[in-house]
């Protein structure tokens, strides 16, 4: 029988294997970058982006150009 993926919650000080487990559950860089900055104001995401483009492997700019597409 094949086990169902664990749709439980993860709690992670570790970006690296935050960034890691997402890219397994098939999310892609943009869906992690509206993720990480929902509910967040332009200036936090400003504050975001170097350490997180970083982890994702993008630069802050394309953090933030990403970031901008949240509705």
């Amino acid at each position: 029988m094949k086990k169902e993926p664990s749709k439980s919650l993860v709690f992670s000080d570790d970006k690296r294997d935050l960034i890691k487990l997402a890219r397994q559950k098939g999310l892609t860089d943009e869906q992690i970058v509206l993720k990480l900055t929902q509910g967040h104001t332009y200036l936090d995401c400003r504050t975001m982006a170097p350490v997180w483009a970083k982890e994702i492997g993008i630069t802050a700019s394309e953090f933030m150009v990403l970031a901008r597409r949240r509705r």
